[in-house]
């Protein structure tokens, strides 16, 4: 990051977003995560336009990858919104078919490690790809939606939304103290379109790596990943042999770090705890609260 010093009284005539350490204590070892605060940020109004413009990006890959699903059964949309979709596949495994392994991965150092240029080339891509044969995006208080008029402020078209998304990657400002950092690198946990810019900027990275398989008419291992689920940076494979562990450096960036937690018959994933018996996922609910070391006092007041 970049950094400079700055007063109380300009830090608060420009309204930035501070910074806090939050700590995780249920790791091993214990370590910090930073996050920042910007619900009074001069950036939020704009964060949270360009998040529902990427709510509805991500819907239409989401109706693109379905169809490419119903001719292909090539998976090409990992992106999960909860465990609803999870429950619904493994209800059609235990119906029909044997599951041998579960595995889940994580992303350890997702937000922090971006590289800007690489976030602005991979969501470009993926705007171009939504935005064919599409006006503009109309938002408004509640939503965003395609429209081919343009009459109202808060309509974009696919280059306006770009430069709006340019504009707040490159104007990332945090104050830690007296202290002014500027972001060069990674996207802040706090400003609103960052779950979306994260979770599309992966998407990008795996539906190019599925497509040139498709090219190269690797079916085989196609199928070892049609059941792919990932909420943001928590990845989940359904019988996918662990072929993820052999291939997850050709799919991800190098700065992009993916561990396994090497569990193939019980494993917890969002809310929900998944174990193989007898060739069948049983479920149950998992908070992950009850796995800390220690008590949680949800009401202390």
């Amino acid at each position: 990051m970049n950094k400079h010093h700055i007063s109380i009284h300009d830090r608060m005539m420009m309204r930035l977003p501070n910074i806090y350490m939050i700590p995780k204590m249920h790791k091993t070892p214990p370590k910090g995560r930073y996050i920042a605060a910007s619900n009074s940020c001069t950036t939020k109004p704009l964060s949270n336009i360009i998040t529902k413009c990427l709510k509805l990006i991500t819907l239409q890959h989401k109706k693109l990858c379905k169809a490419i699903y119903k001719y292909t059964q090539v998976n090409r949309m990992w992106i999960v919104d909860n465990s609803k979709h999870v429950l619904e596949t493994i209800d059609f495994f235990n119906n029909s078919k044997k599951i041998k392994k579960i595995n889940t991965y994580d992303f350890s150092t997702l937000y922090t490690n971006i590289p800007h240029q690489d976030l602005k080339e991979k969501i470009t891509w993926v705007i171009e790809k939504a935005f064919t044969n599409k006006a503009c995006i109309f938002v408004d208080d509640y939503n965003a939606s395609w429209t081919k008029k343009r009459k109202d402020v808060y309509k974009f078209t696919k280059q306006e939304l770009l430069k709006h998304i340019y504009y707040l990657i490159d104007n990332i400002y945090i104050v830690c103290g007296d202290t002014l950092f500027r972001q060069v690198i990674g996207i802040p946990m706090g400003t609103d379109c960052a779950p979306f810019l994260a979770n599309l900027f992966l998407y990008s990275y795996e539906s190019e790596w599925l497509y040139k398989k498709w090219e190269n008419k690797e079916f085989d291992v196609l199928k070892k990943f049609r059941n792919c689920f990932r909420y943001i940076d928590d990845l989940l494979c359904i019988n996918n042999d662990q072929l993820m562990d052999d291939v997850m450096n050709e799919i991800y960036p190098p700065e992009l770090s993916l561990t396994s937690d090497n569990a193939v018959l019980k494993v917890d994933y969002l809310d929900l705890s998944l174990e193989i018996k007898n060739n069948k996922i049983h479920t149950s609910l998992f908070d992950k609260r009850d796995a800390f070391g220690f008590e949680i006092v949800n009401f202390p007041d």
